[in-house]
């Protein structure tokens, strides 16, 4: 209980959350891709996205480049 109870103390001190993101997207034409490729490629466009939103200020979702598999 002590521990339910800190956090709602520190919870009651908030003012205000703010957030960046990045967001990618994915499309996929050819499903013999290895996933961790995939899964490497989208990470790293969402986290390009990630660093121009910061770089922009708070409160920013960015998006990063679609990402087209097609070999």
């Amino acid at each position: 209980k002590k521990d339910d109870r800190s956090k709602t103390l520190l919870l009651n001190k908030i003012d205000k959350i703010t957030i960046s993101g990045g967001v990618a997207t994915l499309q996929i034409t050819n499903d013999k891709i290895e996933t961790e490729e995939i899964a490497k490629k989208l990470f790293e466009s969402a986290d390009e996205a990630l660093i121009q939103a910061k770089a922009q200020g708070r409160n920013r979702i960015l998006p990063g480049e679609t990402l087209i598999i097609s070999e």
